[in-house]
């Protein structure tokens, strides 16, 4: 979730519920086993989400799809594609290798979103992320740099089976 943090840092997010216990990306993925969609800040009216996240994992690496939402393109959205590394409980990418796509129409203010969300991303380094159980359900998963500073809000993530329309608002 590393280029979406960085993506969605600009943005004004909602405040997350209390972190709990850190849980490593492989016993998320284990305990929602058939729920692999991540849904960012999940609204239960208009069953949406902020963004979405889904990780594949192949031994001590992985890649983390993203998508989010860009307001005023017609129903474009940004897909990113995050290679990344497991060290201990948390993952950590660098934003080098990261690769951002327009899905949907090309419009003005789609090709406006790639190069505002390209240029923020890049200046991000590499980033690590933890998740934590949220009280409530679901996760919580807060973003450092490698000097431990934070690189974005603690966003709030439920998974479910099946991905959930994207909106632009958090």
């Amino acid at each position: 979730m590393s280029a979406l943090t960085a993506v969605t840092a600009c943005s004004s997010l909602p405040t997350v519920s209390a972190k709990g216990e850190a849980v490593s990306i492989r016993s998320v993925i284990v305990e929602n086993k058939g729920r692999s969609f991540g849904c960012l800040f999940h609204k239960e009216a208009g069953a949406s989400c902020f963004g979405g996240v889904h990780h594949e994992i192949n031994g001590k690496s992985g890649v983390e799809i993203g998508q989010i939402a860009m307001p005023g393109t017609l129903g474009s959205y940004l897909e990113t594609r995050q290679s990344f590394k497991i060290e201990g409980d948390r993952i950590c990418a660098d934003h080098k290798d990261l690769q951002v796509d327009i899905r949907g129409p090309v419009t003005p203010a789609a090709k406006s979103a790639i190069k505002v969300a390209r240029n923020s991303i890049e200046r991000k380094g590499v980033l690590c992320e933890t998740f934590y159980r949220a009280e409530g359900g679901g996760y919580v998963y807060e973003s450092l740099d490698r000097s431990g500073k934070r690189a974005g809000p603690d966003t709030h993530v439920t998974f479910f089976a099946d991905s959930k329309p994207l909106r632009t608002q958090p």
